[in-house]
């Protein structure tokens, strides 16, 4: 089931269902005002629609950077024993499962020049009011979800996790519905 190493792999490069807006932004360590979780470096109060191209581009630089520790062994592990498993229970060994968290984590390389465009995180953004912290504030609950969700997949629970959108997703999407456009 090659669905879950790409939905863990895109989880890790930062796409988390909801992170469509700033395009390749992942999650961040805590910065200037998120308290832990996802942050873009920006002020919380700014509203996304008042963001220029600069901060657009900061913004995801300072979530990628970050976005390679998004994820830990747990997740790792949880993603890589539900692919396995699916595949070919049997061949679902603590080797196996290694060999793969080793592989997964070694292509969780930042893209370079993922933030050099920003035609498209702009659309995605223009009319929005919603502010950075909101946003922030969501991912940080999405990755939140998501985390706990991978660390219970197995060998024998490899069904895709289905994780709701949470409170203050649900409210972003309310205000912002193209910034959570998958």
């Amino acid at each position: 089931m090659a669905n879950h190493f790409a939905l863990g792999m895109d989880l890790v490069r930062g796409s988390l269902l909801a992170a469509a807006l700033l395009g390749a932004v992942g999650c961040g360590s805590s910065g200037d005002g998120g308290g832990g979780g996802y942050s873009t470096g920006l002020p919380r109060d700014k509203q996304l629609k008042d963001l220029s191209d600069g901060e657009i581009q900061t913004a995801c630089r300072n979530a990628s950077k970050a976005s390679a520790s998004a994820f830990g062994d747990a997740e790792y592990r949880g993603m890589c024993a539900a692919q396995l498993g699916a595949m070919n229970p049997e061949g679902c060994t603590e080797a196996a499962i290694d060999q793969c968290v080793a592989s997964a984590k070694a292509q969780n390389k930042p893209d370079e020049n993922a933030c050099d465009d920003v035609s498209s995180d702009r659309e995605k953004v223009a009319g929005c009011t919603a502010t950075v912290g909101e946003w922030e504030d969501c991912m940080t609950q999405m990755s939140a979800a998501y985390s706990k969700a991978y660390r219970e997949l197995s060998c024998t629970n490899t069904e895709e996790p289905d994780v709701p959108k949470t409170a203050d997703c649900e409210a972003l999407d309310r205000k912002c519905p193209e910034v959570m456009d998958d």
